[in-house]
């Protein structure tokens, strides 16, 4: 129901088109690595929502528009003091040094609307840094969906959403292939089926 939508750190730009394919929404994709920034133009020119996608090859922290978003989402760099890539590209789509949790925080609040929504996936332990942080500042975690590899392995991944406003925060488990490789659970098949062939 959104009609502006933002992607913080779009990559090549595949949240933004699975975002365009979801909804009739403006979608703004800012992505700060010229490399990846043009290749989501390529994609976002090949896809058929070409005239909904805007892209910005700029860091989100100088990003700026005269409105405000119903919905910004991201999937971010998220290693932390952790061993880097030698290749400088791909160590900053993986490592969060360029996008501290902070400054997303901060851009999120500046950007997002007073009723709006923020959505972010994390590994589970960042996760729970990231919210505290968020709490901090004042932007609440209202929904966090665990992901579960499978039936017995604990959740690796967290997509949380945040608001400006506090309340209970809904919470659900999602397993996403049995106990053999590559099935794939009907949850997790009807939660992604939009954007598989195979489902």
């Amino acid at each position: 129901k959104a009609s502006h939508i933002l992607d913080i750190g779009s990559g090549t730009g595949l949240i933004a088109l699975m975002a365009a394919q979801r909804s009739n929404a403006t979608i703004y994709a800012v992505e700060p690595d010229n490399d990846s920034f043009l290749q989501a133009c390529e994609n976002f020119r090949d896809s058929k929502w070409n005239n909904r996608i805007n892209a910005f090859n700029e860091r989100i922290q100088d990003f700026n528009v005269d409105f405000r978003f119903d919905l910004i989402l991201s999937n971010p760099p998220y290693f932390v003091n952790s061993l880097k890539n030698p290749d400088k590209r791909s160590a900053n789509a993986r490592h969060n040094d360029d996008l501290p949790y902070n400054d997303m925080i901060s851009s999120v609040i500046r950007l997002m609307a007073t009723d709006g929504l923020f959505e972010i996936i994390l590994p589970s332990n960042e996760s729970k840094i990231f919210e505290e942080l968020a709490s901090a500042n004042n932007l609440f975690c209202i929904k966090r969906f665990f992901f579960k590899p499978k039936p017995d392995q604990e959740p690796n991944r967290i997509v949380s959403s945040f608001a400006l406003s506090k309340q209970e925060p809904v919470e659900k488990i999602i397993t996403i292939e049995t106990d053999k490789r590559y099935c794939f659970t009907p949850e997790y098949k009807d939660l992604t089926k939009d954007f598989y062939l195979k489902f």
